[in-house]
């Protein structure tokens, strides 16, 4: 056989690491969205009255600006 083919011991549907089932729903993130940019406003705070021995950085992208 030659080029690509389907293994037949994919997973698929449900069972698939992709798989959306409803759990992130528009509200969810945008919920975890907000939390994290309070996290990041907290820790730059933090950082900037010398809370922290040395600089904090939080790993991942910055939230958007809202």
């Amino acid at each position: 056989m030659h080029g690509a083919h389907k293994s037949r011991n994919a997973a698929s549907g449900p069972d698939h690491y992709n798989y959306k089932d409803g759990k992130a729903t528009q509200a969810a993130r945008a919920e975890y969205a907000q939390k994290s940019a309070e996290l990041h406003q907290l820790v730059d705070l933090g950082n900037a009255i010398g809370l922290f021995d040395g600089v904090v950085k939080l790993r991942g992208r910055r939230p958007k600006a809202r």
